[in-house]
């Protein structure tokens, strides 16, 4: 009575997700069980060469990669170490030291909720407890078994983002980033939900644009959110695609969709949507009123999807284990 009752009331508010933006149903090729990490809780994917890489937010030193085998499983394991920074990020406040205090000795210190693979190999973390980002250089050439250490690249913009309405709630910061050059894009998740534009070329480095992006004509009564993003530069699509790049692709878990925006306006140009396959029988979790996807990325014709589901269990096996999708890349992305 439960399990019917919750999924009368999803059905219900996915009902209600009417939108005047076109959102074309997403085709899914294959799936994934991600197994052999306890907890893992994936908050966010990205492309290393031919590698996918994910990061969790109850895993503070670990950056994992996922291979991408041909069984019904596939088995996470460590691609980069995180180095665990000794030092917080610049403009950090008495009571932000104080919660670091607290978390110092538990998986969510850093809260890894994005990150970013740039050509040469380097990481960007985003850290939703600090609001600020971290690098990890790439390999060295003459030691390409060394790592370097991870090293604040931003002071933590806590309190200058509060000032300008964001962060009114808990968990409610940075959740995707994409990187572009020397500007660094970051998804502000929820209430209200907003991109962010910061320059690092100079220290210190500094908010270029910030703006809150609404319901944008929806009508649910699940909140708008951003939980990923992925951006697509100027030379990495076929030209035969009619469009000008670079743009910015938003994970809206909330909205069961992928959306294309402009890169100067951050406006939608496109809308795809998960929501089928998210919440068929084959994949759905319990308590699952919610979106699960936190992560988005691409490569070649394909377009990968993660799901935390907050070690809710899988209703189809009593599974705990998150799932990866791989969908085919749309004609018109």
């Amino acid at each position: 009575m439960i399990r019917l009752i919750q999924a009368i009331c999803f059905f219900a508010s996915l009902a209600a997700l009417v939108s005047t933006v076109e959102a074309t149903e997403l085709v899914l090729e294959r799936h994934w069980e991600l197994t052999g990490v306890e907890k893992l809780e994936p908050s966010g994917l990205s492309f290393c060469d031919d590698q996918l890489v994910m990061v969790s937010d109850r895993h503070n030193d670990t950056v994992y990669s996922i291979p991408l085998n041909d069984a019904a499983e596939s088995q996470v394991i460590p691609y980069r170490p995180i180095n665990l920074l000794t030092k917080l990020p610049q403009n950090i406040t008495w009571k932000d030291h104080l919660i670091d205090l607290l978390l110092r000795w538990t998986d969510k210190r850093f809260d890894w909720e994005g990150i970013h693979c740039d050509d040469n190999g380097a990481l960007y973390l985003a850290s939703e407890s600090l609001s600020a980002i971290a690098k990890i250089g790439p390999n060295s050439p003459n030691s390409p078994n060394s790592r370097e250490s991870a090293q604040w690249i931003t002071p933590s913009f806590a309190e200058e983002v509060k000032q300008l309405g964001f962060f009114n709630s808990i968990n409610s910061g940075f959740e995707g980033i994409t990187v572009d050059g020397h500007t660094s894009f970051i998804a502000l998740e929820r209430e209200p939900r907003g991109l962010v534009s910061i320059h690092n070329k100079n220290k210190p480095a500094y908010i270029k644009k910030i703006q809150e992006i609404d319901e944008e004509g929806i009508s649910s009564k699940l909140k708008a959110d951003f939980t990923g993003l992925w951006l697509e530069p100027s030379s990495s699509l076929e030209p035969s695609s009619g469009l000008q790049f670079p743009k910015i692709y938003t994970l809206e878990r909330n909205y069961f969709r992928v959306c294309r925006r402009s890169y100067s306006d951050w406006k939608i140009e496109q809308c795809w949507s998960y929501a089928t396959t998210e919440k068929s029988s084959n994949y759905r979790f319990n308590n699952d009123q919610y979106g699960m996807a936190e992560g988005i990325a691409r490569s070649g014709k394909y377009l990968y999807i993660v799901l935390d589901n907050n070690q809710e269990t899988r209703r189809r096996n009593n599974s705990k284990n998150p799932l990866l999708f791989q969908f085919k890349l749309p004609e018109n992305w």
